[in-house]
């Protein structure tokens, strides 16, 4: 009787678990599909260069923030624009060569307690603060002097091309709830891939 007692506790446990996580997922899939509803992110005015041996890559995102969004970075919750770069070199019969691939990622945090909004990029040692939420914006939007790869990597007179796509997600889970959902699986409002072909 004391085991079929724990047995059904256990099991009790589980579905209790089980409904928790279920409906942290719905509600992030609702959440997400109001920050996509608003309006279609794009990314425009891309500049390649180079500069040292290195190849480059300039960018920017045009209506990326929505109204939810706005909400959630205000009550506190993080914003992340993660920016995916691939440099290929384009083969015959549809097989490219992956020569590099780069992610840099902008993080954007609002501190009620000193009314600023914090920024971070994966590729800069320095955050920058300001009680700008225009500013603010243009420093997650803009992707300044990306390094793309290695200007070695290239061979003449052939073709090659760079994809670039950006995902705006939240950056956090509640405390425990990363053991169960992934973040890429529950959020971000996706770009379309761009790409660039250029010859060396």
């Amino acid at each position: 009787m004391e085991l079929y007692s724990a047995l059904y506790a256990l099991m009790k446990h589980r579905f209790i678990t089980f409904l928790l996580v279920s409906l942290v997922i719905f509600s992030s899939v609702d959440v997400h599909l109001l920050w996509a509803r608003d309006r279609n992110p794009k990314i425009e005015n891309i500049i390649v260069t180079s500069s040292d041996g290195n190849l480059l890559l300039s960018a920017e995102i045009v209506d990326s923030f929505t109204q939810a969004m706005l909400e959630d970075l205000q009550k506190g919750i993080p914003l992340q624009f993660v920016y995916s770069i691939q440099l290929v070199r384009k083969g015959n019969n549809w097989f490219d060569t992956s020569l590099s691939v780069a992610e840099i990622t902008h993080t954007l945090v609002y501190l009620p307690e000193k009314g600023e909004y914090e920024f971070s990029a994966s590729n800069q040692t320095e955050k920058v603060r300001t009680t700008s939420l225009a500013e603010a914006q243009r420093l997650m939007n803009d992707l300044p002097v990306a390094r793309v790869g290695d200007l070695s990597q290239l061979v003449t007179d052939q073709l090659h091309a760079i994809h670039l796509r950006a995902v705006m997600k939240k950056g956090m889970l509640p405390w425990g709830l990363d053991r169960f959902v992934s973040i890429k699986s529950i959020g971000g409002v996706k770009t379309d891939w761009r790409t660039i072909e250029f010859r060396y």
